[in-house]
């Protein structure tokens, strides 16, 4: 967990090697109470690329009841970060780059099919052309 969270904003794709440091700090380093949560509070805030649209490097949880959309709306948001286009009509056009897709409830096959589905109509265009920036983590149905 402390290696995902950290590396969530500088992942390249690399295997990422477990450090000393990062084991040693464990998770204090990612628990904010008392003076360090005051500080974050008083922190100026980043502003968002648009409303609906996460800072680049940060690490999103979408919750909500099901079959509302939030897997279809945050996949809309990684094929164009991977292809560096906007997500949707009036959005703006997002830097191309790499995405970390953390899938505990669907099974990695039907991630891969809804991008394949929705890129029919998706601005990025054809998914195979940018599954190399798209990387998911979760369980084979296999």
């Amino acid at each position: 967990v402390c290696a995902i969270v950290r590396s969530a904003g500088a992942w390249d794709g690399a295997p990422q090697e477990s450090s000393e440091s990062a084991n040693a700090d464990g998770l204090e380093a990612l628990i904010f109470s008392g003076a360090r949560l005051r500080a974050l509070a008083n922190r100026n805030p980043i502003d968002p690329v648009a409303p609906g649209l996460p800072p680049r490097g940060h690490l999103t949880l979408e919750v909500g009841p099901s079959f509302v959309g939030k897997t279809a709306k945050n996949l809309a948001v990684v094929m164009a970060r991977a292809a560096g286009v906007a997500p949707w009509s009036g959005a703006p056009e997002l830097e191309q780059g790499r995405s970390l897709i953390i899938s505990p409830d669907e099974p990695v096959e039907q991630i891969a099919r809804q991008i394949k589905r929705l890129s029919r109509t998706h601005p990025a265009g054809a998914a195979f052309d940018y599954f190399e920036r798209i990387a998911v983590l979760g369980l084979d149905s296999s």
